[in-house]
């Protein structure tokens, strides 16, 4: 299970980080910013709702 997580991670890490770098460049927001709060933010969008 360990493996196939990491796994999962390698596969789906650059992609991500290549969709904030794009909606970072697009919307003129710093990537600092993206990364460290809008990322967080859209992660865990489904428990501030439900909260």
């Amino acid at each position: 299970m360990m493996f196939l997580g990491t796994a999962l991670v390698l596969l789906f890490s650059d992609p991500m980080v290549d969709v904030l770098s794009e909606v970072g460049a697009r919307t003129g927001i710093p990537a600092f910013y993206v990364s460290f709060v809008v990322a967080p933010l859209a992660s865990n969008a489904s428990e501030l709702i439900a909260a």
